[in-house]
């Protein structure tokens, strides 16, 4: 049994398998190509001022846990994983960070059934994953990957224009699917 399963009092044939919308599966790839394009770098901004935010959240909460400097030396996502996270967690290097914690690799071993919904134009990760994702998927019977080619990232929400362009009328698209396949009619 797992740490984490342990601390949620679990057993693993308690769990029955695990179904995803839009995951991180490459994270060093993935964020390379986010600050390379326009809306990528306006996301990583936005993302950073949100972690800024949760580190100065906890700093009050918890002074003695974070060093406020360390805080505001952060002005990016690696940055911010430099200064505030590798080390707690026992890593060399943020890459090493991401290599552990990028899950591409793990899908191979996955065991239990697993749906992952993924966008091919979703704006926070690198594209050039998704033929990986898909031999991942190809080798590994437990996977049923449901890949579209829009989606954006995580949602997979329709507008109504949406709706209309799609010609699809279901505004929460991805949470159905997740119920299909639970129900077992999708997969």
């Amino acid at each position: 049994i797992t740490p984490s399963l342990e601390v949620l009092g679990l057993e693993e044939e308690d769990i029955g398998g695990a179904a995803v919308i839009c995951p991180s599966l490459d994270s060093k790839r993935s964020l390379a190509y986010l600050v390379k394009q326009p809306f990528g770098r306006y996301m990583e901004k936005a993302i950073t001022r949100n972690l800024k935010k949760l580190a100065w959240r906890i700093y009050a909460a918890h002074p003695n846990s974070i060093d406020p400097e360390a805080i505001t030396r952060v002005n990016s996502i690696w940055s911010f994983d430099e200064e505030l996270v590798i080390k707690p967690l026992g890593f060399s290097s943020v890459e090493a960070y991401y290599d552990a914690s990028s899950a591409l690799q793990l899908l191979p071993n996955l065991q239990k059934p697993t749906l992952i919904i993924y966008a091919e134009d979703d704006p926070l990760f690198d594209p050039a994953i998704v033929p990986d994702l898909q031999l991942a998927c190809a080798a590994n019977p437990m996977i049923d990957l449901l890949l579209t080619r829009f989606g954006g990232h995580v949602g997979h929400i329709s507008s109504k224009a949406c709706q209309r362009q799609a010609q699809d009328p279901d505004p929460w698209w991805a949470w159905n699917r997740i119920l299909e396949w639970l129900s077992g009619s999708v997969g």
